[in-house]
């Protein structure tokens, strides 16, 4: 009770007036989260679930609080250190900083959540390793993307700055009213017992997140998957990520010994291939990556032009609702009836670059990836990897083009003509065709990247939309997706057909396929759908594999659509590749990438894994047909054991070249 009137007494002043000052702070945030759920969510469908919303609100607060918490240890530790010295003189000059405190760490967080509210338009996810374009030389890039949102950027600007303000003159008022009447008690035993309450409250409060499953917070709702997947993104504070995304950034992982392959590279290469270690060379482990295409006579003849558009956006799950009243496949349909479309190609990774990075590279990048290491701006030596399919083409005397937007930069050194591109997907086309028509007698690869399908989709003022019939399960998804998901493959069908009719018909090849899904909600309880993209193949009939050999109801992945370009337009060239070709009849792993997790697929056997917690999850296939393949959980067996395996060995794989091509550069 002694304890307790101390306390109590002692809060009348200082401690009193703090503890309302931090709630205001808390209300802040939480205000935010009503704002962010206004303008993303729709209520009405929220408040269904009103228990499990509250629920988000009470996560929400602790996460802020424990941010609060290390705000305020500062705060805490000089306030009793100027108890104990008992300078009331120097305290008042303390208690007058804190405005001045406060409003550079709140202004700090605010920014960081007026900064993620723009962050999610874009990207549609909250803050990522892309906030580091800043540090890369694109800010400019970024810049485009805010001038284009003009209302958006200027009422976050401004209501940063009206919370600046509120938060200096806000702790100027609470802190320093009627400063002169603080008392600094007396008393050894009075100061030690509010010191340790004081600190026991801070402490409290940055261990009250603690026991909180962050891996698995479904568990804490009833919400459908589409509402619970977008609550789940408000509750964590973004400074978190933003701390964890910059230790990431800074270290550099060493997957070689995570996966405790260190000093032992030959046996990662072993594993991956399913080979005795002794079958590994010593000094070049890499050779037994070396593969070698067959000789075509047709290919020899016709020395066929290559063209790979990296669709943005373009993901299977939104295609998989096309139809005659929400037809937004447009033109393209008609094309990916008439060829070859592996709809269950999983993509690599959900960003362009990285996507872009793996495929052109046909190796993969470790998770993490945005570590300084393999951060994609640290130098260009990355792309004079032996592995990079441009270094092939060229040997094979191919002139190469690189017309892509601005996010997708590469050394200029790495394709013998360059082109940045920032406009629609009608004038890109156009460019690949223009492209095609340079007279240099030489075949082409041509490498290009669409950019209309994402924010802030520029679609043309003539373009005429059709009018779109959006399914019922789609309802509540922003109509613009839509609009530009479907002019998109319009214009690209429209190029299509434009080849098709033109003297390139029998010449070239052309493949399609998206960089990753479309920037929406989860709106599928299938993991293979919304992690799958089409991947298109327009081949000329002299050229085109055995009918035999196309199985589209196969699942593929990034990773070996460089090497199943190799087997089509080459004839008898190595080449070294840690993917295979989609018509190979021996095709093992389709594996897509992230952060920290994977899925990998072989055959109908599926497994998603956990780096962070070592982690299987074992599935078994049943297809439907070429779009939709159903699953259902079952025990893990060797075999998904040993398919984690080989995804852990080619991490490690990956590794090795890239820190092998450092020393070569």
């Amino acid at each position: 009770m002694v304890v307790c009137f101390l306390y109590i007494k002692m809060v009348k002043q200082f401690i009193k007036r703090l503890i309302t000052l931090n709630i205001i702070f808390v209300s802040i945030m939480t205000l935010y989260r009503i704002i962010f759920i206004s303008y993303y969510s729709n209520w009405s469908e929220l408040l269904q679930y009103l228990k499990d919303l509250i629920q988000v609100f009470v996560l929400g607060a602790r996460y802020d609080c424990a941010i609060l918490a290390y705000i305020n240890l500062l705060v805490a530790l000089l306030f009793i250190i100027l108890w104990f010295i008992g300078n009331q003189k120097l305290f008042i000059k303390f208690v007058k900083s804190l405005k001045y405190y406060y409003t550079i760490f709140l202004g700090f967080i605010i920014t960081l959540l007026c900064i993620d509210f723009g962050f999610f338009t874009y990207f549609g996810n909250h803050i990522n390793y892309m906030i580091f374009e800043a540090f890369n030389n694109r800010i400019s890039y970024l810049w485009h993307i805010s001038k284009n949102e003009h209302s958006l950027f200027f009422i976050l600007f401004l209501g940063l700055i009206i919370c600046l303000f509120f938060v200096f003159f806000l702790s100027k008022y609470i802190l320093e009213k009627n400063i002169d009447n603080y008392t600094l008690y007396n008393g050894v035993c009075k100061k030690i017992i509010g010191s340790l309450i004081f600190l026991l409250i801070i402490l409290c409060l940055t261990l009250n997140i603690m026991h909180i499953d962050r891996n698995n917070l479904e568990k804490y709702f009833s919400f459908s998957r589409y509402n619970c997947f977008f609550t789940l993104f408000i509750i964590n504070n973004n400074l978190f990520d933003l701390v964890s995304l910059s230790k990431d950034y800074i270290e550099e992982q060493n997957w070689i010994k995570n996966f405790e392959y260190q000093n032992d590279t030959k046996k990662a290469f072993a594993d991956f291939l399913d080979k005795n270690e002794k079958e590994i060379p010593e000094n070049r482990p890499e050779e037994t990556l070396l593969k070698t295409t067959q000789y075509n006579q047709e290919i020899e003849k016709i020395k066929p032009n290559v063209v790979l558009v990296v669709v943005e956006s373009l993901g299977t799950d939104l295609l998989c609702y096309n139809s005659e009243k929400f037809n937004i496949m447009g033109e393209i349909k008609k094309h990916f009836d008439e060829d070859i479309v592996f709809y269950n190609c999983l993509y690599s990774y959900a960003s362009s670059q990285i996507s872009v990075d793996n495929m052109l590279l046909n190796f993969i990048k470790p998770p993490k990836t945005n570590s300084a290491f393999f951060n994609h701006s640290f130098s260009y030596f990355y792309y004079k990897c032996f592995t990079f399919c441009t270094n092939v083409y060229r040997r094979n005397n191919y002139h190469t083009y690189n017309l892509s937007k601005k996010l997708l930069y590469m050394s200029d050194k790495l394709f013998d003509t360059v082109r940045i591109v920032n406009y629609n997907d009608e004038l890109i086309c156009n460019d690949v065709f223009n492209a095609l028509e340079e007279d240099n007698n030489k075949p082409k690869f041509i490498f290009c990247a669409t950019i209309t399908n994402h924010h802030p989709f520029n679609i043309p003022k003539d373009y005429k939309s059709p009018n779109l019939e959006v399914p019922h399960k789609l309802e509540g998804l922003e109509y613009r997706h839509f609009l530009s998901y479907e002019y998109t493959c319009q214009k690209i069908g429209e190029f299509l057909t434009r080849l098709k009719n033109s003297k390139y018909a029998d010449n070239t090849i052309v493949a399609i396929v998206g960089d990753h899904r479309e920037r929406l909600p989860e709106f599928d309880d299938n993991i293979i759908s919304y992690k799958s993209v089409p991947f298109y193949l327009y081949v000329p009939n002299k050229l085109k594999p055995a009918k035999e050999k196309i199985n589209t109801t196969r699942i593929v992945s990034h990773f070996d659509i460089i090497p199943t370009l190799y087997e089509l337009s080459l004839s008898s060239v190595p080449y070294y590749s840690i993917g295979t070709s989609v018509f190979d009849e021996n095709y093992q792993n389709a594996i897509s990438s992230s952060y920290s997790d994977a899925i990998i697929i072989n055959g109908n056997d599926m497994c998603t894994y956990d780096i962070n917690l070592d982690k299987i999850n074992s599935y078994k296939l049943k297809r439907q047909n070429d779009k939709l393949v159903q699953y259902e959980k079952t025990e893990t067996t060797n075999k998904h054991n040993k398919m984690v395996k080989q995804y852990k060995a080619a991490i490690v794989i990956s590794q090795y070249l890239m820190k092998e091509a450092k020393k070569q550069n």
